[in-house]
Order: structure tokens, then sequence, then C-alpha cells
């Protein structure tokens, strides 16, 4: 705080508009680097997540999970391409052990469950990437 001309005046000089704006600058040319990282992690972790769950008979439809980059510069898809990706997802998995079938037993909804845990789990991950983003463009305080 400094004084100004003149009696009993008070005031206060604002500087630092230049180093906001190029940090917000900087930020922007980030920006698409960050958010293909943010995802591209993200994809991985619903992949991770799908071929984790799924039931392995063979092993085509775990091996056919990936992730790949969207029409739009802005999504990735992960997909199971396999025929019955869907149907296999969709089984209510009412199979039980006797003494002729073979595991794996229980619900399918392997995809189901991934896209769960994303939305619940990866939430986390994001803020975290941002913040650093932030964090990395941070003017004085």
């Amino acid at each position: 705080m400094s004084s100004l001309p003149g009696k009993g005046f008070i005031g206060v000089k604002i500087t630092g508009l230049n180093e906001i704006l190029t940090s917000i600058t900087n930020m922007q040319r980030e920006w698409p680097v960050v958010r293909s990282a943010v995802l591209n992690e993200a994809g991985r972790f619903l992949a991770n997540e799908a071929k984790r769950n799924v039931h392995v008979v063979s092993g085509d439809l775990k091996n056919s999970i990936g992730i790949e980059p969207g029409p739009p510069r802005s999504s990735v898809i992960v997909s199971a391409k396999m025929p019955y990706a869907k149907k296999e997802n969709d089984r209510p998995g009412d199979k039980h052990a006797t003494q002729h079938s073979k595991p794996p037993y229980g619900p399918h909804d392997y995809f189901t469950r991934a896209i769960n845990a994303t939305s619940r789990d990866f939430q986390s991950r994001i803020k975290i990437n941002f913040d650093k983003l932030l964090t990395r463009h941070k003017t004085r305080s």
C-alpha cells in the first residue's frame, strides 16, 4: 500500500496483468496436450478395468479391448471388437458350477463395471492433471 499525492489519500497500485495474460496464453497453448493426455489416461484406465473384469474363455474378447482416437480430436473410443462383445456384457451370469460346466461364473457386465469404475474413480485424476497445469502457470501470489 502506498500514499497517493494529496492530503490523507491512500491507494494501491495493481500490477501483474501482463504476467497473468502471459500465463493464460501459455495455458491455452498447453491445453490440447493436457486434454489429450487426460483422455488417453482415462481410456487406458477404462480399457484396463474392462480387461480385468471380462470373463476369459479363449482370450479373444479380452484381447479385442482397446483404445483409439475418436473422430473429434477431443475424444477417445474404448471398445471390445468382437461380434459377441455386447451380448457377453449383457449376459446375466446365471451359469452355476456343475459337473459339466466350465468357469467363469457370475455376472458378465465387464464393460458396464469398467465404465462405472472410470466414472467413479477417474475424476480425481482429471483434477490432478488440471491442477498441475494451473500450478505450472501460476503467477505471483
